[in-house]
Formats: structure tokens, C-alpha cells, sequence
């Protein structure tokens, strides 16, 4: 979800369980942050690296066309709101 702009203020972002992401403000007048997103970092990374991180079924499952974004699945639980799951890999490319 990295550079995803989110209108609302309202409440909090959803992420993944435990995760460590941060909202940065866009602030009128003040040029917007710059930084290379996860999906540009992770293209320029060797095909090692590629399949280390992603296993070897997500990595083939890349390598044929699924971005990364199709790589997670939003789920919503009673008692922890939102959150970003990793997609089952037999769902990927569906």
C-alpha cells in the first residue's frame, strides 16, 4: 500500500497485523515527501533477493504478472479493524 494518498482523517489507516507503517502528512504548500516506493525498491532488487523475500510460489506468481498489491488481501476482524493479509498463493492471478 506504500504511496497510497489517503483523503480521510477520519480514524486510522488500515495495515497489516504488527505492522510498523506510518501515515506522512501531505501538506498544503509544502512540496510533497519524496521517496522510492516498496514496488520501485523491489524491482530493482537481483531475482535472489526477489525470491527470498517473496518464497518461491509468490515470486513465480510475479514473474508472471501479479503485482504486488494483488499479493494481499484486506480482511476486517470485530476486534482489530482492518488489516492487510498476505493473498493465498493458489489465489494469486485469479
Amino acid at each position: 500500500m506504500d504511496g497510497e494518498i489517503i483523503l480521510s482523517l477520519d480514524g486510522d489507516f488500515d495495515e497489516h497485523p504488527n505492522g510498523r507503517c506510518t501515515a506522512v502528512p501531505i501538506v498544503r504548500g509544502v512540496p510533497e515527501p519524496q521517496w522510492e516506493n516498496g514496488a520501485t525498491w523491489f524491482a530493482n532488487q537481483s531475482e535472489d533477493t526477489q525470491r527470498e523475500i517473496l518464497g518461491a510460489g509468490r515470486f513465480e506468481a510475479y514473474k508472471n504478472g501479479v503485482s504486488l498489491s494483488d499479493m494481499s488481501t484486506h480482511v476486517s476482524d470485530p476486534t482489530w479493524g482492518g488489516a492487510f493479509v498476505p493473498t493465498a498463493v493458489g489465489n494469486l492471478g485469479q
